[in-house]
């Protein structure tokens, strides 16, 4: 069975085929100049506020659940940090929200300017949600700046980058 290829990868421009198989073949991962640090950073979670802490999630449920609870309602309902595995991709979206006519999926960016590689990033997420729930409605790829939380890019999904997503993975 074949791994999954990580939506972190389609980022890469200067992408080396090498690495990129025997990171799949022998779990061997030959690194690249990233300047800054980790998303995820372990030492972050201890320095919550009590405010941080109230912002748990108030219900737990599934996307398809999602979907069908805001199906004819003015109900929006926003996920963090979902987890998603296709067919040929997995990775994980920052923040989606499912509203009744659209999908809005958010992608935190570690700069203001979209760049084209981040761009095809989020578009690589709208496809594997397409794949793997088939919403029946609009979809929307939103990059927003990871330091002040304002929107740098946001445009609907298309079939023209539904192409662009599949000639990257096709390269990779």
């Amino acid at each position: 069975m074949a791994r999954k290829i990580p939506i972190q990868w389609l980022k890469l421009c200067n992408y080396c085929e090498m690495r990129f198989y025997l990171n799949l073949t022998n779990n061997f991962w030959a690194g690249y100049n990233e300047e800054t640090p980790p998303t995820n950073n372990p030492n972050q979670n201890n320095k919550q506020t009590k405010k941080q802490k109230q912002e748990k999630p108030s219900i737990e449920i599934t996307i398809e659940d999602a979907l069908q609870r805001t199906r004819g309602t003015d109900e929006i309902l926003i996920g963090r940090d979902v987890h998603l595995v296709g067919e040929q991709l997995a990775g994980r979206i920052d923040q989606i929200h499912i509203e009744d006519c659209r999908i809005i999926i958010t992608k935190n960016n570690k700069c203001s300017v979209p760049y084209p590689p981040d761009r095809i990033k989020v578009f690589a997420y709208c496809v594997m949600f397409e794949k793997k729930f088939n919403p029946n409605r609009t979809l929307y790829a939103k990059l927003r700046n990871q330091k002040n939380n304002k929107v740098i890019y946001i445009e609907r999904y298309s079939d023209i980058w539904r192409d662009k997503v599949k000639n990257q993975i096709q390269t990779i």
